[in-house]
């Protein structure tokens, strides 16, 4: 009975929930959370480090201590890697497993820190070579990084326990090989580098006389320079300047050439140990980088030096600048050189000789001028100039100059922007004997050069190797003596040629003096001739003038000016000769050249600018001449200029000729043409087949786009659908810059060169651009738009010309043009600020940064990745 009946009552039980697993679950649960609660507590952080026992730390007696990251581990149930400061999680009692691939390190007990002193006798030193050998970067300053790159292979295994000798020899077996650390020229060769440091694993070392170092497998290494790591890289079999980005690629390129003992290319590169160590930083701007260099070696007799062969040239600018508002590069370190002439300025009863210098100053009356208008700032030094004078009388200065000392014939002014409340240098002569009157004023930067660097403005002897100062006051005793700015000179350095059309004015508009004449009168004023005697003088008191003084009197600077700048650069000059010059001034010009130019240099000669633009004066000359020549039947104004254009070209080309006893390469003769007129090339080259005496087209690839819908592609709706006058952002203004179908586009410019390119070709002469990127400017004779909308356009162009993509356009057409075959290209212009006209120059003043111009860099890196001139008969520059 007992048993029938327990039997469905185990059935029924089996039936109902089943409480009792629950029950054992929630145990078991309990008990697990027991148990990882229990770990926890045991679970502590410790520091894998590694103790460079050979090297003890600069500020104590202790010895250096290096974490160790990403090193695999193992403590009980715990496991890992060590992370960036070295750490790892171990239970206390539970020992602990370190592994390299397959490389085990013995079992120990944990602790807070462990080193490769926790280890046997035996393991210690090879456990540090170990580890410092595969740190990742190579520097272990920045502790010691193990990745999955730092082993050779996955598998990579070695016995810890052999003698240090043994195991080192095996190490390096199996981690190390030789690289070859190398210069590459311009022309290809490679030079090796030797005395460069670099630390890769277990080495610390320089390269050797052929460039070699070792370094190992799969690891990067570290070069340094001085007192600074350059940037760790891969090793491989060789290594140059090219594998480092930008602008450690550029700066470094430049140290090395700069640091060469015996500054000899030819038989490698073997660097200066130096009694100071140079403290550089590659990923500086290049500018930075080359300033700090500079004063680094300075005491040393040495400069920088460029880390390519310069391939572009730049057209210079005036003196200065006709408009007050526009501030202009400052050539000379007498900045009184570039003054406003005291006529522009002074009372008319104010006598001035032909110098230019007040002779009689009547009581009352005033004679002053300017300097220095719409500078900005850091455009020049700032601080104590010099002031020296001959001749009786005081001089009083205002706006950004404050006189701090004087005596007799010498004032030391104060010149910095926080001066005054006008941007701008004025100076006064308040009192003048008329007997010896002021005369012969020099206004001297501070400071000097050191001997043999005349790219860098030192403040102090100290700054030079001893006795190698030059002061700019002792230099410009003699008022004549050509002493240009450093600043100045540091930016032309990285062109090959300086076309001086705008620095001898040598192409102007109409002068102001001939318009109250009419009929032949006005055609005799413009026609009148430029004689020798008439040229700017080393005598004269300032060089060239603003609006107010008229064109015939703006010459520019003298040809020993532009000869002496040629020469200190050894860059090749480009002469623009005036459109009215007389065969006279023509042939003194030339025998001037000839004989005192660098006779390792080329000039290029070219007869005025633009002849076919009617904004210039030069235009309504020819015009007028070949009218009087008789040159068209039609008596069509076009032809009759280009035709004497022509012949007038050849004529001075022959007198050149006749200086330089035949062309011999010593001149290059360059006639210029409008890129948009293939057939005007075709003209000018085939007009009495003048092609036979003419080396080189010029024109010049400006781009912008249509202002209004005069140009007959300009009336094409569909492709041209906006004008530039309508653009409301600067994107509105790349988006019309790179429209197809606009005649003055880009990509159109582009389609321009390759076509002059084939005219060039046909006629066996050269393509060069005598000027050539941005060309976007305001109409504002343009009655459609108001002052204020001009106003607006003309700020986007301003923001347009420092956008990153204003650079990108300049390498692409720079890039476009040396693939259609183009050779020399002149860039345009010299720094300048932005004005009403617009943004020309390629800089707004001399010392702003390179990353902050976008035309500049590009303009530099095209040269930099270029590397040397590209085209055949260019001359190279030996190395």
């Amino acid at each position: 009975m007992l048993k029938s009946h327990l039997v469905p009552q185990t059935l029924q039980s089996m039936t109902r929930p089943r409480l009792w697993a629950y029950s054992l679950l929630t145990l078991l649960l309990f008990l697990f959370i027991v148990i990882i609660a229990s770990i926890s507590l045991q679970t502590k952080t410790g520091t894998v480090v590694i103790i460079d026992t050979d090297v003890p730390d600069d500020f104590s007696d202790e010895f250096k201590s290096y974490p160790v990251s990403g090193l695999s581990y193992t403590s009980g149930i715990r496991f890992g890697a060590t992370n960036d400061g070295g750490n790892f999680k171990y239970r206390e009692r539970k020992e602990i497993i370190f592994k390299l691939g397959d490389t085990k390190l013995p079992s120990i007990l944990p602790d807070d820190e462990i080193s490769q002193l926790n280890f046997p006798d035996e393991y210690q030193e090879n456990l540090k070579l170990l580890l410092f050998s595969l740190d990742e970067d190579g520097n272990r300053e920045n502790g010691i990084q193990i990745t999955p790159d730092s082993l050779p292979t996955e598998a990579f295994s070695i016995d810890l326990s052999l003698p240090h000798e043994q195991f080192s020899s095996q190490l390096l077996d199996k981690l190390s090989t030789q690289g070859r650390f190398v210069y590459i020229s311009t022309s290809g060769r490679s030079y090796p580098i030797e005395g460069l440091e670099y630390i890769s694993g277990a080495y610390r070392n320089k390269t050797d006389a052929d460039g070699i170092f070792d370094y190992q497998l799969n690891k990067k290494i570290n070069f340094k320079a001085g007192n600074h790591f350059i940037q760790a890289i891969r090793g491989k079999a060789e290594i140059s300047p090219r594998d480092f980005p930008n602008p450690i690629y550029s700066n470094l390129k430049q140290y090395l050439l700069s640091v060469d003992d015996d500054s000899q290319l030819n038989n490698g590169i073997r660097i200066t140990t130096f009694e100071k160590p140079l403290t550089l930083s590659f990923d500086l701007d290049q500018e930075a980088f080359e300033n700090s260099l500079a004063k680094q070696l300075s005491p040393y007799a040495r400069y920088p030096r460029l880390g390519f062969k310069p391939s572009l040239g730049i057209n210079l600018e005036a003196p200065q600048a006709e408009a007050d508002s526009v501030g202009q590069p400052m050539p000379f370190v007498d900045i009184f050189r570039t003054a406003r002439p005291f006529a522009e300025l002074s009372d008319e009863a104010v006598i001035i000789d032909e110098n230019g210098w007040p002779t009689i100053i009547p009581q009352g009356k005033k004679a002053y001028t300017l300097i220095l208008q719409s500078l900005p700032k850091n455009a020049i030094p700032y601080g104590h100039y010099t002031v020296l004078y001959d001749g009786v009388g005081s001089i009083a200065y205002d706006g950004v100059a404050k006189r701090v000392d004087f005596s007799a014939n010498y004032d030391i002014i104060d010149i910095n922007p926080d001066n005054g409340n006008v941007n701008q240098l004025i100076l006064r002569i308040t009192e003048s004997s008329p007997t010896d009157p002021i005369r012969n004023i020099r206004i001297i930067m501070p400071g000097g050069i050191c001997d043999n660097a005349p790219f860098y403005r030192v403040d102090n002897p100290d700054e030079c190797a001893f006795g190698k100062f030059q002061a700019f006051t002792n230099m410009l005793e003699d008022r004549n003596r050509i002493v240009f700015n450093p600043d100045y000179l540091r930016v032309l350095r990285n062109f090959k040629v300086l076309r001086m059309m705008n620095f001898m004015e040598a192409s102007q508009r109409i002068a102001n003096s001939c318009s109250p004449f009419k009929n032949d009168e006005f055609d005799d004023c413009v026609t009148q001739p430029l004689r020798w005697d008439s040229r700017s003088k080393m005598e004269h008191a300032s060089w060239g003038g603003s609006f107010r003084t008229d064109g015939t009197l703006r010459r520019g600077v003298p040809v020993e000016v532009l000869v002496a700048l040629a020469n200190i650069l050894k860059v090749d000059p480009w002469f623009t000769i005036p459109h009215n010059a007389t065969d006279e001034y023509v042939a003194e010009f030339a025998d001037y050249i000839a004989e005192h130019i660098d006779p390792s240099l080329s000039s290029y000669i070219e007869y005025s600018n633009e002849t076919w633009n009617g904004r210039f004066w030069g235009a309504h000359y020819v015009r007028k001449q070949g009218r009087k020549a008789g040159l068209d039947a039609d008596l069509n104004p076009f032809r009759e200029g280009f035709r004497y254009y022509t012949k007038r070209a050849v004529e001075i080309f022959r007198i050149w000729e006749d200086s330089f006893e035949g062309t011999d390469k010593r001149i290059i003769r360059v006639v210029g043409s409008y890129i948009n007129s293939p057939d005007l090339s075709k003209n000018i080259l085939s007009y009495e087949n003048a092609f036979e005496n003419i080396d080189a087209l010029a024109v010049a690839p400006y781009f912008h786009a249509c202002w209004n819908r005069a140009h007959r592609d300009c009336k094409n709706f569909i492709g041209v659908p906006s004008l530039l006058p309508k653009v409301k952002t600067t994107n509105d203004i790349f988006k019309l810059l790179e429209n197809k179908s606009d005649p003055y586009s880009l990509p159109t410019t582009i389609k321009f060169i390759g076509k002059q390119a084939q005219i060039a070709k046909e006629y066996d002469v050269d393509l060069v651009a005598y000027e050539g990127g941005q060309h976007l400017a305001v109409d504002w004779l343009d009655q459609d738009y108001t002052k204020k909308q001009k106003e607006a356009l003309l700020d986007l162009f301003l923001q347009a010309n420092k956008d990153e993509r204003m650079g990108q356009m300049y390498l692409e057409l720079l890039r476009a043009w040396k693939e259609a075959g183009g050779n020399l290209f002149v860039t345009f212009t010299l720094p300048q600020t932005p004005h009403k006209w617009g943004s020309w120059g390629l800089k707004e003043h001399l010392n702003q940064a390179r990353n902050q111009a976008p035309k500049y860099q590009a303009i530099l890196q095209f040269e930099e990745e270029t590397e040397q001139c590209w085209w055949e008969g260019c001359a190279f520059i030996p190395e």
